[in-house]
């Protein structure tokens, strides 16, 4: 069986990896140049959520027992809920104790870059499939099956799977890239302003709730309830009300700071 995989598709998923890696990089060098940022709140934004990963481990296998895994739906929900309500409250405790002085509007942003830029890294850089795709899909172009001596069986399986995708497919794992980071750094500017500002817990209550809806979005597309398309563009316009509704908080607040 002849597996083609075209040139586009490959070139697609390595745009993609790249993303991954060089975004949350880019992103903070032009950050830093255009603010003057302090670096502390990436680094703690970083290690904050390498320390969330960890501890919702616990709860996840828990809560999302196989029971759970055989309705996709409450299994989505559920996992949404566990990272939508840890990753915020971490996000609150961060700026509430570990950089309580670090409390210019600068700062939530760089926070923002940190936290949401090492679950980029990790999500779509290290360990992402597009690096993978991309790889293997080469070598099975340049050197064919023989590439892949002792375990053909396994490699046609996913070759077959990475044919099938299209240069399409790799772009929308740069859109969830851009997606991600902007609504990482809108929720740290939430959180930040219900911490320096507002002195008020409805805005992290609100920041898990967004958090929350945002992680159940995809549940629409691999759920069979939408295409590819309607998955972002409902993403799309998720994603910028939220920040186009976090922008309008920080120009109220911003005179205390």
């Amino acid at each position: 069986m002849d597996i083609i995989i075209k040139d586009s598709t490959l070139f697609g998923f390595l745009l993609a990896g790249l993303t991954g890696w060089l975004l949350p990089v880019i992103l903070w060098i032009v950050w830093k140049k255009k603010t003057s940022a302090r670096a502390f709140p990436l680094i703690v934004g970083v290690v904050a959520y390498i320390f969330i990963s960890i501890l919702r481990v616990l709860p996840r296998a828990v809560i999302l027992n196989d029971d759970v895994k055989q309705s996709p739906w409450l299994y989505y929900l559920l996992s949404a809920l566990i990272s939508g309500i840890l990753e915020e409250a971490g996000r609150y405790l961060v700026f509430r104790h570990a950089i309580a002085n670090y409390d210019r509007w600068a700062d939530s942003v760089s926070y923002g870059i940190g936290h949401g830029g090492w679950e980029m890294l990790m999500t779509d850089g290290v360990n992402g499939f597009s690096f993978d795709a991309f790889c293997l899909g080469t070598l099975y172009n340049s050197k064919g099956l023989e590439a892949f001596a002792g375990s053909e069986e396994e490699a046609v399986s996913i070759l077959q799977s990475i044919s099938e995708m299209t240069f399409f497919d790799s772009m929308t794992v740069v859109y969830d890239c851009f997606s991600a980071m902007a609504f990482h750094v809108a929720m740290s500017v939430l959180v930040f302003t219900a911490v320096h500002h507002a002195d008020d817990k409805k805005f992290l209550l609100l920041a898990m709730a967004l958090h929350t809806t945002a992680d159940l979005t995809p549940t629409l597309y691999f759920c069979g309830f939408s295409g590819a398309w309607e998955y972002i563009f409902v993403d799309f316009l998720y994603t910028a009300g939220v920040c186009y509704f976090v922008y309008r908080v920080y120009c109220y607040f911003r005179t205390d700071g």
